[in-house]
């Protein structure tokens, strides 16, 4: 392999799986039903790969051919397309589009978003089919390159190459992205990469122009590891004569919807305003303290920009553990609220998870207190779990219970859009906490917003509390409607039932018929070509699958931040690279033991629960964790290497296997059916089909025209 190859291949991989991260980040930001939807890009992203990678030119002689109709020349223009729309969503009104036809499916949208007409659903539909094609373009231009590159090479080096390309892609995008960087330089990284292979002028003016739009879409946005961030003054109406309105704190959005307002209640402010003490925050940031009077040690969970904080030290407690996971959202805390809570000696502020703070900290607290956590982003591109999914779950809450002093009192606020969500929430808090919860209807910001307050605390003021709220009480005979409860494996807050609802089922079937209709077109009506290499439309199925249920495990275990996200993705591939390495190192490796070692590996992974592992120190649960969970990898790793090494096409095997991630994705969202852990038995299924397929295959080669060992 000449160096000019190598950097070529390198240079090709790292820009695939860096605009794959880019789009999916950038997108989902701008058109929020992508934020609730992200697999939907993702699999946009695999669908163009896949093919491009797929139908990309055979190696003829140590050489590649041109794919026909170069496809990937197009990339430069294709991807002005894809930048103009989504910096010009705010502008051209896709920001809010989506085809929910009520609300109590998907609380998260206001009465005001859901679609009110055949003509308005319709034309939503169609945008979503526009972008998701948009996205198959851009990436199946990138897949062609991808492909004829690989053409060019001996398989195992090639991959070895695809591998290291991929895992510096994730590893640049993420310091960008500890950087709080924005757009504009994500895409002129990822322009740098693909320079080499678009020199022409209009090629490279349309890539200019790609940047400058991302540049001047920023404005003036903050770009945190999760959110886009705009701040505005917060105001309200005044009772002073001469006054119309006067500002109290700050409003902060985040990708286009409100999400935290910054409020001043210090006493001496509101003593100039007494209106303030009409507005439903005061009463809410209170509430704990009139429960807890003398509480010393105070836990927040979800601190944001620091009401919560400020309420407590209003409260003259003595120490404040703060944690939020959004470094930039703290940091607004620090210099915008009004009230300036982190800069009290008395508060350390921590940016981590909250799950994993309460799992690492062995603090006994007076009081903690559960914010306004209510995420509007998933965890990960891998999955539809959104951030603040593990934190609502019955071993999240009783974690904290176990947190509190032995009189310690927990405070939870929730602003449920729905009934059957508080219902859900007192529910989990009463099977966490062992004991019957005080549920206080708040009126934050809607009619069902929540306060649960539980604890020894509680028990111990019991009839005190209910006759001091008791207009405000919610009775437990109303918060008991039948729904299954949240726990680790079935982390769904925001799904109603175990079901797939219409919406996904609906986006569901319309992406595969899609994506299906490309490939037979793509593959010329001869399914021949494609089943010959059916083993690696499986093996790409089942990778899929076992990334995420390891995605989602990890996040139980350390946390759900961008940082654990990263490092998963970043490790997968190294140990992909390293399995290579040693097919390469030993070429003689038994495959059977590898086929054996996943399956087992496989079952061990099924078999250990989270909770056997969550309990562990730090370093135990790591080096545990390491082992449950990283053994199919490797394993995984070894039996693709091993199958890839006999290919005689490797773009065509590596195109159908990204395909087959495709399956993967969609059958991921089953998983609000049969819970995140049952993913596992998919994933052992689609594996078993692949090592028979792999044997079928090899035993008719002459059908074939890859063989395997």
């Amino acid at each position: 392999m000449t160096s000019s190859n190598w950097s070529k291949l390198f240079l090709i991989s790292f820009a695939a799986l860096f605009f794959e991260v880019l789009v999916i980040r950038w997108l989902s930001t701008e058109i929020r039903i992508f934020g609730y939807f992200k697999n939907l890009i993702l699999m946009g992203a695999f669908v163009g790969l896949g093919l491009g990678c797929a139908s990309a030119g055979k190696a003829e002689s140590g050489t590649g051919t041109k794919s026909k109709g170069a496809v990937g020349e197009y990339f430069p223009y294709l991807l002005l397309v894809l930048t103009g729309l989504i910096a010009g969503a705010p502008y051209i009104g896709l920001n809010h589009i989506n085809f929910v036809v009520q609300t109590d499916v998907f609380f998260w949208l206001q009465q005001a978003d859901i679609v009110t007409s055949i003509g308005q659903l319709v034309t939503n539909i169609a945008w979503v089919i526009v972008l998701f094609l948009l996205v198959v373009s851009v990436f199946d231009s990138l897949g062609q390159r991808l492909g004829e590159e690989l053409a060019k090479q001996e398989s195992l080096n090639a991959y070895s190459v695809n591998l290291g390309g991929s895992a510096a892609g994730v590893l640049i995008y993420n310091v960008l992205a500890f950087m709080k960087t924005s757009p504009g330089v994500w895409l002129l990284v990822g322009i740098a990469s693909v320079l080499p292979f678009y020199k022409k002028p209009p090629q490279l003016i349309a890539l200019l122009v790609s940047v400058i739009i991302a540049f001047w879409s920023v404005g003036d946005s903050q770009w945190s590891p999760y959110y886009c961030i705009t701040t505005k003054p917060y105001t309200t109406k005044s009772n002073l004569p001469g006054i119309a309105e006067y500002r109290i704190g700050t409003a902060i959005d985040v990708n286009h919807v409100t999400f935290q307002r910054t409020i001043d209640m210090a006493p001496a402010f509101v003593e100039q305003h007494p209106e303030l003490k009409l507005l439903p925050e005061y009463a809410t940031y209170n509430v704990p303290y009139q429960i807890r009077t003398d509480a010393q040690n105070v836990l927040v969970l979800g601190a944001g920009s620091g009401n919560d904080v400020s309420a407590a030290l209003r409260h003259n407690v003595k120490h404040v553990d703060a944690v939020e996971i959004d470094p930039t959202i703290l940091s607004l805390g620090k210099t915008e609220h009004p009230e300036k809570p982190y800069s009290d000696p008395r508060v350390s502020a921590y940016v981590n998870d909250a799950r994993n703070f309460l799992s690492s900290d062995k603090t006994k607290y007076d009081l903690i207190v559960f914010g306004f956590v209510d995420s509007t982003v998933s965890f990960s591109m891998l999955s539809s779990v959104r951030l603040d999914n593990f934190l609502y779950t019955i071993e999240s809450l009783k974690m904290a219970t176990e947190a509190l002093a032995p009189d310690g009192v927990a405070s939870l606020s929730f602003a449920a859009g729905a009934p059957w969500v508080r219902d859900r929430l007192f529910q989990m808090v009463q099977s966490a906490s062992g004991m019957e919860p005080i549920a206080l209807n708040s009126v934050y910001s809607n009619n069902n917003s929540i306060i649960i307050l539980w604890g020894p605390g509680v028990n111990a003021r019991r009839a005190e509390l209910l006759s001091r709220f008791k207009n405000l009480v919610i009775p437990t005979a109303q918060l008991t409607s039948p729904l299954p409860l949240c726990t680790d494996d079935w982390p769904f807050l925001y799904q109603k039932e175990r079901a797939l609802t219409y919406a996904y089922g609906a986006m569901l079937a319309l992406l595969l018929l899609i994506a299906g209709s490309l490939t037979i077109s793509r593959f010329r009506l001869q399914p021949k070509s494609f089943f010959n290499y059916g083993q690696f439309f499986l093996l790409g199925a089942g990778f899929l699958l076992l990334e995420t249920r390891a995605m989602l495990a990890v996040a139980v275990l350390f946390g759900s931040t961008w940082l654990v996200s990263s490092i998963v993705i970043f490790l997968i591939l190294i140990m992909a690279w390293l399995a290579n390495w040693v097919v390469q190192r030993y070429p003689d490796l038994n495959k059977a033991f590898a086929c054996g070692g996943l399956l087992i590996s496989l079952v061990v992974l099924y078999m250990v629960p989270l909770s056997a592992l969550s309990g562990l120190d730090w370093y135990a649960r790591l080096g545990a964790a390491a082992l449950v969970i990283g053994l199919p990898f490797t394993f995984a790793g070894l039996v693709f290497s091993k199958t890839y090494a006999r290919a005689l096409e490797p773009g065509k095997a590596l195109g159908i296997n990204i395909l087959g991630a495709l399956l993967g994705g969609c059958l991921e969202y089953f998983s609000v059916i049969i819970g995140t852990r049952d993913l596992v038995i998919i994933a052992f299924v689609l594996y078993s089909g692949a090592f028979l397929a792999d044997y079928l295959l090899t035993k008719n080669s002459d059908a074939a025209p890859a063989t395997t060992n």
